[in-house]
């Protein structure tokens, strides 16, 4: 169900989905080895022209092109390192343009205070709910459709849902990481690492607000190798058979 996947250990912070869809880097986007939650890199966004863009995502996989009516699942890690000029985009799917023109997207999230976080879509505008304030940490963001129905995760704790029955209209498929179509304002500034789009409801719906649905992976691996050590064992007696 992964549409895409982005590492953000390489150069050129490729696709590693069975897609291969190609990624274009905006600005002076780049990898960057200061920050990281997994492996040894993470992009780095200066907030102010930098975005990633990725084709019309219907080219690669047309069971979800951008989020329409279908179940999906757009999640990543998240390190913010400034304040807000207004609002910061994590994300934007459906894009009509570019940053600097153009229409509305399909769906677009971002903090718009500092502590809360707006969603907005084509078929039911702006949405808000309110999220932890605003620090400088990793925190594993995933903003998930399931049926009619929008759940926002903030590190594996449900924040709030709202809901979107309607179609999303978009002009295109183009997904943009750290930005959104019709505003050269809402860039991101800081790091983003392991950034994945699902075309499926990948966490559960059960639960409230203010609930643990789901543990973020945590953990870092950086080699398999190792020594095992281990005592010798004494034989007691003469064996025929083993």
């Amino acid at each position: 169900n992964t549409v895409f996947l982005l590492h953000m250990n390489d150069t050129s912070l490729i696709d590693s989905s069975s897609n291969s869809i190609t990624t274009t880097l905006n600005g002076s986007m780049a990898r960057s080895g200061t920050e990281s939650k997994f492996g040894s890199y993470s992009a780095y966004f200066d907030g102010s022209d930098d975005y990633i863009s990725l084709p019309d995502l219907a080219a690669n996989d047309d069971s979800v092109t951008t989020p329409t009516t279908g179940d999906f699942t757009i999640e990543g890690w998240f390190k913010q390192t400034t304040g807000r000029s207004g609002a910061d985009r994590y994300f934007s799917f459906g894009n009509n343009g570019t940053p600097g023109s153009g229409g509305e997207p399909a769906f677009c999230g971002g903090y718009s205070a500092s502590t809360t976080w707006n969603s907005y879509h084509s078929a039911g505008t702006n949405n808000n709910i309110t999220f932890p304030t605003e620090d400088d940490d990793w925190h594993h963001i995933a903003a998930m459709r399931s049926g009619s129905t929008i759940y926002m995760f903030y590190d594996g704790v449900r924040k709030g849902t709202h809901s979107c029955s309607a179609d999303m209209q978009y002009s295109s498929g183009t997904a943009f990481i750290g930005t959104r179509s019709n505003t050269a304002t809402e860039y991101f500034t800081g790091y983003i690492d392991e950034f994945r789009y699902s075309n499926n409801a990948r966490y559960s719906t059960s639960g409230s607000d203010g609930d643990t649905i789901f543990t973020p992976s945590q953990g870092t691996a950086t080699s398999a190798t190792g020594t095992l050590i281990q005592s010798a064992n004494t034989v007691g007696s003469a064996k025929t058979k083993v």
